[in-house]
């Protein structure tokens, strides 16, 4: 007889420089339905440099439903405060003094890394007092992954890297007919 299926949450986690911070990770109440991610490249010449920038974005809708918080906790907004907390500025060392926290979202085997830059929360049930019982939260997440100029001997090659410590790389150099 088989056991127990067992059902992985995605998962928000902060990173500082290139490791997560599992210990403040925000799980998800419901995994999503789907998950959005859009590639962009684009090469640009200015005064005889070329420049070629990749970069991603990506777009989650999360439910949150009060009426399934096992502990009792009615108002949804509570829930929804821990991820805008990703959104908010911490201190850094450039000019102003603050950067953008770098974040993961996790599930499965799909990880994508970059910055938080936008979230909405539409409120959409609401108990007989007012109080917000379920919400609808899109994050927007944004990463930049290879900045090369033309003055490099090579284009540099993108590793991504698995769980399991393996990686994927990818050589661009074949972008520019090398």
């Amino acid at each position: 007889m088989p056991g127990p299926v067992v059902i992985e949450k995605a998962q928000f986690v902060e990173y500082d420089g290139d490791s997560p911070r599992t210990a403040t990770a925000i799980p998800v109440q419901f995994n999503p339905a789907s998950l959005t991610v859009k590639m962009a490249g684009s090469k640009a010449s200015t005064q005889g440099v070329v420049m070629l920038d990749r970069g991603a974005t990506l777009t989650v809708d999360l439910i949150f439903d009060a009426t399934r918080f096992p502990d009792g906790n009615r108002d949804v907004q509570q829930r929804a405060r821990a991820l805008f907390s990703l959104v908010l500025p911490e201190k850094g060392t450039d000019a102003t003094g603050y950067k953008a926290p770098r974040v993961g979202f996790a599930w499965g085997t799909f990880l994508f890394v970059g910055t938080v830059t936008g979230f909405e929360e539409a409120l959409q049930l609401f108990a007989n007092d007012g109080t917000p019982l379920r919400s609808k939260v899109t994050i927007s997440m944004a990463r930049s992954d290879v900045h090369w100029t033309a003055a490099q001997s090579r284009p540099p090659k993108v590793t991504e890297r698995t769980d399991t410590g393996e990686s994927d790389e990818e050589d661009l150099s074949g972008l520019f007919g090398q």
